[in-house]
C-alpha cells in the first residue's frame, strides 16, 4: 500500500467521523445532518463516485492479505 491510498484512507476515515459527531450536537439529534448525508450517499452512488478508485486504491485494498 502506498502513501497516498494510505493518506486517502486516513482523509476520508476523519471526514466521516467528524461528520457522524456533528448528528448529534448538544444532546438533540440534528435532523438537517442526516438528510445531506443521505443527499450525499445519493449522488455518490448515484454518479458512481469511487475516490479510492481515482486515487489508485484498487477494491478492497483494506481488506486484502497483502496489507
Amino acid at each position: 500500500m502506498d502513501i497516498g491510498t494510505i493518506m486517502a484512507v486516513a482523509i476520508v476515515s476523519e471526514a466521516v467521523w467528524e461528520t457522524l459527531k456533528m448528528v448529534r450536537e448538544k444532546g438533540k439529534v440534528q435532523v438537517d445532518r442526516i438528510g445531506v448525508i443521505g443527499v450525499s450517499l445519493v449522488i455518490a452512488f448515484g454518479a458512481g463516485i469511487d475516490l479510492f478508485e481515482v486515487v489508485g486504491a484498487p477494491p478492497g485494498f483494506l481488506f486484502s492479505e497483502s496489507c
